[in-house]
């Protein structure tokens, strides 16, 4: 991304596998910053079988997927993300909106995100 956008300097961030609330309050105040100042968050998902999955996602499959977040709700709370996963699986939307920013931080416990 910084050699893409050049003048931006996205930092990684790993997560444990249980992310704290901490970490959670960590990425609502990371992601709000990057969104408010027109840049967007790429999270890398680790979406465990029978654990929450991102909408439309089988949630009988373990999958791992990178994704652009690009927009939030009650005052980070909420996530709004984009979903390429649309030309793997029809029922998944290409655009997500209001998704608990709680759980897409588990999502991405064990992986990460880059903001």
């Amino acid at each position: 991304m910084n050699y893409e956008l050049m003048g931006t300097f996205y930092v990684p961030v790993g997560l444990p596998y249980y992310p704290s609330s901490g970490d959670v309050s960590n990425y609502k105040s990371r992601m709000t910053f990057n969104i408010d100042h027109n840049y967007p968050v790429i999270g890398d998902a680790y979406e465990a079988a029978g654990y929450p999955h991102l909408w439309g996602h089988p949630v009988n499959q373990k999958i791992f997927h990178w994704f652009t977040i690009n927009g939030y709700r009650s005052y980070g709370n909420k996530t709004d993300y984009m979903d390429s996963a649309t030309t793997v699986w029809p029922q998944v939307k290409a655009y997500n909106y209001g998704f608990d920013s709680a759980t897409l931080v588990n999502i991405l416990g064990e992986r990460g995100y880059v903001w």
